[in-house]
């Protein structure tokens, strides 16, 4: 896929995105979808489903002690990674470019960039490489450190959590569900292993946005110059109850924050 590239700011970062997906940036920095998630300077940090990197760009200028994993397996989203990593200059993450799953393997990747999954069979589908969360533990994090995680698989949460044990080494996660058997079965798993669950919602949305305009506005206005104003559109779409962030109008998918007891 070779689509516009755009550049915007966040703050004294900056994110290159697709024009066409410039929704991920305000859903990373505007909305907040992942911002309960606490991190301290020395926390390691997987972002698994890293897209191209607007998550883990954010939090590697928090852990700046600490490294983030990023994990993705869409070749074209990894070159965006890496520009994003050199774009501004961090030397604390380190690229996977593998898809999470149950096993190590080759699998098919159907869909294009942000809906991109090994759940679905498609023609035309990429080849990549699966590796386990087991792995990437044992690999890349350092042994009995608690770490924390985002999670955006496109469904493949499942496979991911046939095997919860995992869990034991996770502080904090944060997970965008999709399916209703993963919306019913996860929280259910994730209480049974200690965990205290909290939805994001709309009003925690729209509460992200405010802060988030009076705190950038500059960098809140030239990005909205740049995408014909996305989130101004949101904003007025969420006041009419035609909310624009998938995870909260659709009814097969949902963003949850869940950490220990």
């Amino acid at each position: 896929m070779n689509e516009e590239l755009i550049v915007l700011k966040a703050g004294h970062l900056r994110i290159y995105v697709r024009k066409s997906e410039a929704f991920v940036y305000y859903a990373t920095f505007v909305a907040g979808e992942n911002n309960k998630i606490h991190l301290d300077t020395d926390d390691i940090v997987i972002d698994a489903g890293a897209n191209v990197g607007d998550y883990t760009v954010k939090v590697a200028n928090i852990v700046k002690k600490g490294k983030v994993i990023a994990i993705e397996p869409n070749p074209t989203n990894v070159e965006i990674i890496k520009k994003n990593i050199t774009l501004n200059k961090l030397h604390n993450v380190e690229v996977l470019p593998f898809a999470i799953s149950d096993v190590s393997e080759v699998a098919k990747l159907s869909g294009d960039s942000v809906d991109a999954s090994i759940m679905r069979n498609a023609e035309n589908s990429l080849q990549v490489q699966t590796i386990t969360i087991e792995d990437v533990f044992k690999k890349y994090c350092t042994p009995g450190k608690k770490v924390v995680m985002k999670m955006d698989i496109e469904g493949a949460e499942e496979l991911v959590f046939r095997n919860p044990s995992f869990l034991k080494m996770v502080r904090e996660i944060s997970i965008e569900l999709h399916g209703e058997k993963n919306i019913r079965e996860i929280p259910i798993i994730l209480k049974n292993n200690d965990y205290k669950i909290e939805e994001f919602g709309v009003i925690q949305q729209f509460k992200n946005t405010i802060f988030y305009i009076i705190r950038h506005p500059v960098s809140f206005f030239s990005s909205e110059k740049k995408t014909n104003m996305i989130a101004i559109k949101g904003l007025i779409g969420t006041i009419a109850g035609e909310n624009p962030v998938p995870s909260i109008q659709n009814n097969h998918f949902r963003v949850i924050y869940a950490w220990k007891n």
